[in-house]
């Protein structure tokens, strides 16, 4: 299988969420390149990048980290510090600094993305709305939620005109949206995204796709706030089978699903 064929499969099996198919063709492109191009080229670092964001979903979070450092360093060397591919590995690096709960640090490597990126492309680029809303995310977990609302309205609008409106894209930076309304109080506005973006996710990724679980884990936090237990609980479990299903019972979402299942139970139990 040549290099081309393996890094498509491997993009393709990522987005269907099937990790491990996904890391085995990364591998496979990864072994091809360094032998044919030498460890330090840029194609080297670019499938280094793309491993780093499927062990970030796979939970496997130091090899994320540690692909993506040396991604980094490779196309530091090569381009220089401004060029937009490192923009690209920075906010992937953020996304799992975000995961670790390394809020801060993740946020000082998505602003400097942003400069980058606002400097090379057009204010209206995708590549920016994606930066934006991992930015406003973390901003959401600092506690800046009126700057992490501004900036995932921006990417919100950004990704409106550059796709259809049910495009995945659209959907992870509308799920940030509701977790930021759900963190102010507005259950209201948060309860309607929530349900436009597990419409999207069904639709276009299939109801067994981690993404789903993701939104149904979160919507069941905001109808558990609300003290809507039994919707609560049904999403909970639902989220919890895919989650032990497709990512195993040792992944941090799937724990992360059975603690808050476990705490909505104790709630449950003292009405």
């Amino acid at each position: 299988m040549r290099v081309r064929s393996a890094k498509s499969e491997g993009l393709s099996y990522q987005e269907m969420g099937k990790y491990e198919n996904a890391l085995s063709f990364y591998n496979q492109a990864l072994v091809i390149r360094e032998k044919e191009l030498g460890s330090e080229h840029f194609d080297v670092a670019k499938t280094l990048s793309n491993m780093s964001s499927t062990y970030r979903r796979m939970g496997k979070y130091e090899d994320a980290i540690s692909v993506c450092q040396r991604s980094l360093e490779i196309k530091e060397k090569i381009l220089g510090p401004d060029n937009p591919s490192i923009a690209i590995t920075l906010t992937n690096l953020a996304e799992i600094y975000r995961d670790i709960g390394m809020y801060e640090e993740g946020a000082t490597l998505c602003q400097r993305a942003l400069e980058i990126k606002e400097r090379v492309h057009r204010s209206d680029h995708p590549s920016i709305a994606t930066t934006l809303y991992i930015l406003g995310d973390l901003y959401k977990n600092i506690g800046k939620h009126e700057e992490a609302l501004a900036l995932c309205q921006r990417s919100f609008e950004i990704k409106g005109r550059a796709h259809k409106c049910d495009h995945p894209a659209i959907a992870n930076t509308s799920n940030v949206l509701a977790e930021i309304y759900e963190c102010i109080g507005d259950f209201k506005e948060s309860l309607i995204i929530y349900q436009q973006t597990l419409e999207i996710r069904e639709k276009v990724l299939g109801k067994e796709h981690p993404d789903v679980a993701t939104t149904l884990n979160d919507l069941a936090g905001l109808y558990r706030k609300m003290g809507k237990y039994e919707k609560a609980q049904l999403l909970y479990q639902r989220s919890l089978e895919i989650r032990e299903t497709v990512l195993g019972s040792n992944h941090p979402d799937t724990i992360k699903t059975l603690n808050a299942l476990s705490e909505l139970y104790k709630s449950m139990s003292k009405i």
